[in-house]
């Protein structure tokens, strides 16, 4: 092989790794891409009055889900250093609005891991909503945490913290509690 007949070779080489190096880039750029677009769809809800997202945690998964599976009682102290789940929530409708939010239970959690005989009694849950003070839930398990109004185009954000609490002495070990948070329109 001569001088001239490597050159061409090498050129040739390169006329065809460089356009399979960039497709493959492009490949992985689009996949990313549209991963990413569907991450950021799922963490937002609308409806005609409200639009709500919820914080993505890597470990956790999308915030709207409240699962607590180390039931671990703990202190209104250490519950102070709890990250919480961190939602905002967004009058999208013509006029100004009043909305509640809830904690309801996660049915299709509960079903999925087959602990519906195994779930912890609301009465050993705390909650704490953005500044408010800490609080035992009541017997009812959709009981309204809050109740807001926003004006039109006006949105607010929050944070929940939720633990099993110390103050009651009870069998809480192995226990789950799976809810969802709810966020509506009064009168919806």
């Amino acid at each position: 092989m001569d001088l001239s007949s490597k050159k061409v070779f090498i050129n040739y080489k390169y006329f065809l790794v460089l356009p399979i190096i960039l497709l493959v880039y492009f490949v992985f750029g689009f996949y990313n891409y549209n991963n990413e677009q569907s991450k950021i769809d799922y963490n937002v809800e609308n409806n005609k009055y409200l639009q709500s997202s919820f914080s993505f945690d890597k470990e956790e998964g999308y915030m709207d889900l409240v699962d607590i599976i180390d039931t671990k009682p703990i202190s209104d102290l250490e519950a102070a250093d709890l990250d919480g789940y961190k939602f905002s929530v967004k009058n999208i409708y013509e006029e100004a609005i009043d909305y509640v939010i809830k904690i309801v239970p996660n049915e299709e959690m509960i079903k999925f891991d087959n602990c519906a005989d195994n779930l912890i009694d609301s009465s050993y849950l705390r909650y704490k909503l953005d500044n408010q003070n800490n609080r035992f839930f009541l017997e009812n398990e959709q009981e309204i945490l809050y109740k807001g109004h926003l004006e039109k185009g006006s949105s607010n954000i929050h944070i929940l913290k939720i633990w099993v609490t110390n103050l009651i002495d009870g069998a809480t070990i192995n226990r789950h509690f799976h809810g969802k948070i709810q966020i509506s329109r009064i009168n919806d």
